[in-house]
């Protein structure tokens, strides 16, 4: 039996834990085919779901092969914008742990979108999502925009600090332009 046909099969009637751990077998096998059911994953009940199908989304924007070449049995391929916009979306998702998958998942994704025009509004909505919830996420959406373009963040936190109605808000866009602002952390390679 096909396994992917099975695992698309129980992310949508399985237990939460099965639908959570075929959402991440189905990133890890990375068949475009996954990719309609992953999206319908975005509306599933559970947090836990809802995050893991994002996280694969994000893994099939940037991992999977064509279709085509890959011999996957897909009816038409739904394109890594497509799939962009759908995470986007969670953006505005209730829960604060869903909001913050989709805004990681999208900086993943960067380098697998080329809409100069969708990227470029991203850090606005990042930034909005978390107003959403009581800003407990700002400072990792903060790390989160380090990937996109940081002089335009900068300049939207600073916009959105001067225009902060009270101490929590203008708190939250401090504690996001921090982190911003933090030099990037990688280590230098080492000389031999």
């Amino acid at each position: 039996m096909d396994a992917v046909g099975t695992l698309i099969t129980q992310l949508t009637v399985g237990s939460v834990e099965q639908r959570g751990i075929c959402a991440r077998a189905l990133a890890y096998l990375g068949n475009r085919a996954a990719v309609a059911p992953l999206i319908e994953a975005l509306a599933d009940s559970e947090i836990t779901v809802r995050v893991l199908a994002i996280e694969a989304l994000s893994n099939l924007i940037n991992n999977s092969r064509n279709p085509t070449e890959a011999d996957h049995m897909v009816v038409a391929d739904i394109h890594n914008l497509s799939i962009a916009k759908k995470i986007t979306e969670k953006l505005e998702d209730e829960d604060g742990g869903v909001r913050v998958a989709a805004a990681k998942a999208l900086a993943l994704s960067l380098p697998s979108l080329t809409d100069a025009t969708f990227v470029a509004r991203l850090p606005a909505a990042i930034i909005d999502s978390v107003s959403l919830g009581g800003g407990e996420e700002a400072r990792t959406i903060g790390k989160v925009l380090q990937a996109f373009d940081r002089q335009r963040s900068t300049e939207d936190l600073l916009s959105r600090l001067d225009q902060a109605e009270d101490s929590v808000n203008r708190s939250i866009h401090i504690e996001m332009l921090e982190e911003l602002l933090q030099p990037n952390q990688e280590q230098p390679e080492q000389a031999a």
